[in-house]
């Protein structure tokens, strides 16, 4: 007599810090550490117990904890173009 395999659906974490700006996971987002340097890219991969999020950096292959104030959000422009926005200003974009 075999087995019956039962499985649960696992509800996704609460990420409230994401949920509030509108993030995604996934994103393709640019960060710096500290005021004057140079952007980074990297992917958001997720957000951290202390509310930083957490990204992926596509050049080191390390995760980093960025503050939300040092990350820009990729997005479209009306025309196409890339544009980077400040994560705190890309939950009105989305909303429109």
């Amino acid at each position: 007599m075999a087995r019956k395999r039962v499985f649960k659906e696992v509800a996704a974490p609460k990420t409230p810090v994401l949920d509030s700006l509108g993030l995604e996971k996934g994103l393709d987002v640019q960060y710096r550490q500290r005021d004057g340097q140079d952007w980074s890219k990297g992917r958001l991969m997720g957000e951290n117990k202390d509310g930083s999020l957490s990204i992926f950096d596509t050049y080191t292959g390390h995760t980093r904890a960025m503050l939300v104030e040092n990350v820009q959000v990729r997005t479209v422009g009306p025309r196409g173009g890339v544009k980077w926005v400040p994560c705190t200003e890309y939950s009105g974009l989305v909303s429109r």
